[in-house]
């Protein structure tokens, strides 16, 4: 079967693991930069868009054991990305939250993608249907878990 022949779905997937991959190899230009590893950057991506999660939510947002959930925020924490704190609702509950430098960092890192990508010619009208079919996917994907 050749790549043409090929159920779109799966072209589509490779697409995006393939693209994952170029990010995530990428050696930023930008000094301010403080690279992460892959995990920690999944783990940051997630603590920046759910300020105040858990370590257990955390875990499961992402997908990984609660084991290597606590060494990437220790990580992020020893870094100065992220800083513990207590529930409102649940004093027990340790929250977790970026800091002003993660969110520059993040900030920065954002920057430079934008300049690798931002002179495909693409049709906002298409970029936000790829915002929906690869949310949709996501959202399927994580519903199976």
């Amino acid at each position: 079967m050749t790549q043409d022949e090929r159920d779109p779905l799966i072209r589509l997937v490779e697409l995006a693991l393939h693209l994952s991959r170029r990010l995530e190899t990428h050696a930023f230009t930008d000094e301010r930069i403080t690279p992460l590893t892959p995990i920690d950057r999944l783990v940051m991506q997630h603590i920046d868009r759910h300020p105040g999660t858990t370590l257990s939510e955390l875990a499961e947002g992402v997908n990984l054991r609660m084991s290597n959930a606590s060494v990437a925020v220790s990580n992020l924490v020893a870094e100065g990305f992220v800083e513990r704190g207590r529930s409102d609702t649940d004093r027990r509950a340790i929250t977790l939250s970026p800091t002003r430098a993660a969110l520059e960092n993040v900030a920065l890192v954002h920057a430079e993608w934008l300049s690798l990508v931002r002179d495909v010619d693409l049709d906002p009208v298409e970029v936000q249907a790829a915002l929906r079919v690869f949310g949709a996917l996501d959202a399927h994907l994580s519903a199976d878990e």
